[in-house]
């Protein structure tokens, strides 16, 4: 099963989907580059915070943990950073992301959104670099 799918969203939320591609391409890159030299477990829960949120879900820490390829330990020192400064609160091994947190996530994934739709709509373009408007003779 794709990653994605481990997220379906209900209804049509863009911005749940685009915080599900950020985590699904986040985790892929462990294909690429070994996961101690990429690591951010705080950006990682809060996506996870954020889509439980956005599904209307329960955000379980040791799913998460699992999610995010991640011990349970490391996991919860991380939401207990997060928990500190404000971005989730956490009862009984359920995370919650603040409001003020969903707020900002749903802004910055709002903006990247835009941005995408932008250079698209102007013909932005997507050739390698060195080949956009190369002579093709």
């Amino acid at each position: 099963m794709a990653l994605i799918d481990q997220f379906p969203g209900r209804g049509r939320d863009p911005l749940l989907k685009q915080a599900q591609k950020i985590l699904a391409q986040r985790q892929t890159r462990a294909l690429v580059v070994d996961r101690d030299l990429l690591g951010e477990p705080g950006w990682d829960i809060l996506l996870c915070a954020f889509i439980a949120a956005r599904k209307g879900e329960p955000c379980v820490l040791a799913d998460v943990a699992q999610t995010i390829d991640l011990g349970l330990a490391t996991t919860q020192r991380w939401a207990d950073a997060l928990t500190e400064r404000g971005f989730v609160s956490q009862r009984k091994g359920l995370l919650e992301i603040s409001v003020d947190a969903e707020a900002k996530l749903a802004g910055l994934f709002r903006k990247q959104r835009i941005e995408l739709m932008q250079e698209l709509g102007s013909g932005y373009d997507t050739a390698p670099s060195g080949t956009a408007g190369a002579d093709p003779s």
